[in-house]
């Protein structure tokens, strides 16, 4: 129910900001408003340079819709909904090549993430030069029992 009012606020906002909303995206919409870049339209919108805001921007709108020299366009920049946003980013490079790496950071950074200096269990996720494979530990029954019918086997 809450996710429906807030939908529903957001429209009866967009409707008296003069703007018109619509569920589906269609070749009519110019502006997308969302919370996360994980979603279809966000990729769509992205692929079609349409801006993704998130719906603070229509808050801000609505604080200032009546003064004179407002205009949404021009604050539209701080409420973009970028590509790493709400992403927590580690970086490990054996290399140690400080320049890259501070490229790097400057990089998540403008896409919307956050560097994390240490990787912990709030990274969401880690950028790194070094190969390596994670093994599924479920594999260890199956040896067992094929070692304990070798055994058997043998006696």
């Amino acid at each position: 129910a809450n996710y429906t009012n807030e939908k529903e606020s957001q429209y009866n906002s967009i409707c008296n900001l003069g703007g018109d909303y619509r569920k589906d995206f269609t070749t009519k919409v110019t502006h997308l408003i969302a919370k996360s870049p994980e979603t279809k339209k966000y990729k769509w919108a992205l692929k079609l340079g349409i801006p993704v805001l998130n719906t603070d921007w229509i808050k801000e709108c609505l604080l200032n819709q009546n003064e004179e020299d407002f205009n949404p366009y021009t604050i539209m920049q701080n409420y973009l909904v970028l590509p790493l946003n709400n992403y927590i980013i580690n970086i490990i490079d054996s290399s140690n090549d400080k320049d890259s790496i501070n490229y790097l950071i400057k990089i998540v950074e403008m896409l919307g993430g956050t560097y994390e200096e240490q990787l912990n269990t709030n990274c969401t996720h880690v950028i790194t030069n070094i190969s390596f494979c994670i093994l599924n530990n479920n594999n260890n029954n199956n040896n067992n029992n094929n070692n304990n019918n070798n055994n058997n086997n043998n006696n």
